[in-house]
Parts: structure tokens; sequence; C-alpha cells
């Protein structure tokens, strides 16, 4: 079963369903709670396989640590900004340590040096959430070992 396809099975397991629909002109995902809790993905969006199980794992992550935020007439105010920009880092935590956890990202640097795009092919991650994963360690003072 392909990580996608574990994803898909993990969200049936825990009933979380999920969609698949145009929301928003630059969001690609999002977890919704209507009762259930549910996540939306724009699938046409995404640019692979491995962005697709990369949005769900996050929206997942949001909906399983709790870390959610709620539209509601205050949504603009300072507190409710800086809790949701808490609420994402926390998940971009959390989804970086199961994705790619730090030994993972160690043998990839070993195999394919330091190059994003290397280690992303290597670990069947974008681009993106490599950097994002070099951030994340890099914010907690993991520094990574580089072959001479």
């Amino acid at each position: 079963m392909t990580e996608l396809e574990t994803l898909y099975q993990e969200a049936n397991d825990n009933e979380i369903e999920v969609f698949s629909a145009y929301f928003s002109p630059v969001k690609k995902a999002a977890c919704i709670c209507c009762g259930t809790f549910n996540v939306v993905l724009d699938h046409e969006k995404m640019e692979s396989d491995a962005e697709e199980a990369e949005m769900l794992a996050h929206e997942m992550t949001h909906i399983k640590s709790g870390h959610l935020s709620f539209i509601v007439g205050t949504a603009n105010t300072r507190i409710a900004r800086v809790n949701r920009a808490y609420y994402e880092a926390a998940t971009n935590r959390e989804t970086v340590f199961e994705l790619l956890p730090k030994e993972k990202l160690q043998k990839a640097i070993y195999s394919e040096g330091m190059d994003y795009w290397k280690i992303a092919d290597y670990c069947g991650r974008t681009t993106d959430f490599v950097k994002k994963a070099f951030e994340v360690y890099d914010n907690m003072g993991i520094v990574f070992e580089v072959l001479e």
C-alpha cells in the first residue's frame, strides 16, 4: 500500500471524511468540522501524490492534535491570528516529525548531499516540504552532519 493509500485508510479508520473541492484561489487544503471532522483537498491544485500526502497528513494532524482554529465573528482579532499561527506551527512540526523524521532526513543527507530536490526525491517528499523540515529542525537546534 502506498503512503497516500495508507493516509486515506487512516482517515477512514478515524471516521474523517476526505472531500475534493475548490474552495479558495490560494489554499489547497483545509480541515472542517461540521458535526464530524472532514478534510477538504483541492485535487486540481495538487501537483503530485507526494504533495497530496503531505497536505492530507497536515490536515489530519490538525484534527488528531486538536490544533484547530475556528472561524467565528472574532476570527481576525489579534489573539485569533496569534492562535492560528501557533496551531499552524505546531501542526507543521508534528507533520514533519511524522513524514520526515530527523533520522530519515540525516540518512538522505548522507546519501544525496544537501540539495533540497535530491533529498525530496530520495524521501518521496516535495522540495517545499524538505525546506519546511529543515526550518523545523533548525528552530529546534538540530544540526545535520554532512559527509565531506
